[in-house]
């Protein structure tokens, strides 16, 4: 009776992550996210080792026992969100995981424990370099909660941030919450800037890049599908029709291959340790 009430407490008392419903309904996570993206985004999002910050420690191997996929394939998802979709870094030196604009959403109720509490996560950040990356996401957003604003505030003062990192990590190819009621901040926060003109491709073009790059997306559908939406991707107008191809393919790539299943050791070794557990 008492491991009973022990076990409701803990599933009571567990920790509450967010994660909006437009997750799902986002054109650029419906049309380009594989089963595989989307598993991934929202384990990144609510595993139990999250922090309020949205900045984490995490090694590989954890990531591939919790989720049941080799290391491999994680390391190919790692590559994948931080390089084409542009909404994490991984840190290999210190095993830390940062989401871009988790921020933006995770905090609902701020105030001063809140802020402290963000304070204490900011100062157990191993690699600095992940708090100006979080940063450079949020820095220009003018819907922030009053106490992440706050936080922002203390990054500047404390000079997290680096003003001669150039890894253009506002780009908008790719990224769920970049497009959930705010992506258009992006567009005007530096008007200093020249802006490049964004071009339609014909299907001519498409179909020359498809064959280039050997894949099988369809460029009469690939053309009549952005067309149709004005050249948007979800809510913010696209800048790069070749990189919006090879996430087209990268899916395409990702909806035939087999679906992977956890090994067999780690199956057994995950039978073993519930065993143990029911004998305790």
């Amino acid at each position: 009776m008492q491991m009973e009430t022990n076990t409701r407490w803990r599933c009571e008392m567990g920790i509450k992550r967010i994660v909006d419903t437009d997750f799902w309904l986002d054109d650029k996570v419906v049309d380009m996210f594989s089963p595989e993206d989307k598993l991934f985004f929202l384990y990144l999002m609510t595993n139990p080792h999250t922090t309020q910050l949205g900045i984490y420690q995490i090694n590989r191997r954890v990531m591939a026992f919790e989720i049941g996929y080799s290391t491999d394939s994680i390391n190919v998802l790692l590559d994948r969100f931080e390089n084409d979709y542009k909404v994490i870094r991984y840190s290999k030196t210190t095993s830390e995981v940062a989401i871009k604009n988790y921020l933006r959403h995770s905090i609902i109720k701020g105030g001063k424990p809140v802020q402290d509490l963000l304070v204490k996560e900011i100062n157990h950040v191993k690699d600095k370099s992940l708090l100006h990356f979080v940063y450079s996401g949020l820095s220009h957003d003018d819907n922030l909660n009053d106490t992440v604003k706050s936080l922002m505030h203390l990054f500047a003062v404390s000079n997290y941030q680096n003003d001669n990192d150039n890894d253009n990590d506002n780009e908008n190819e790719v990224s769920y919450h970049d497009t959930c009621n705010d992506s258009y901040h992006d567009s005007y926060h530096d008007t200093s800037k020249k802006r490049t003109v964004f071009k339609a491709p014909t299907i001519d073009e498409v179909r020359a890049y498809c064959q280039e790059r050997g894949n099988s997306v369809d460029p009469e559908r690939f053309v009549d599908f952005y067309a149709s939406k004005g050249w948007m991707v979800g809510k913010t107008k696209m800048k790069d029709w070749k990189a919006t191809v090879r996430n087209w393919e990268r899916s395409e790539k990702a909806k035939s291959a087999p679906k992977q299943h956890p090994d067999k050791s780690k199956k057994d070794g995950l039978e073993k340790l519930m065993k143990k557990l029911e004998e305790s």
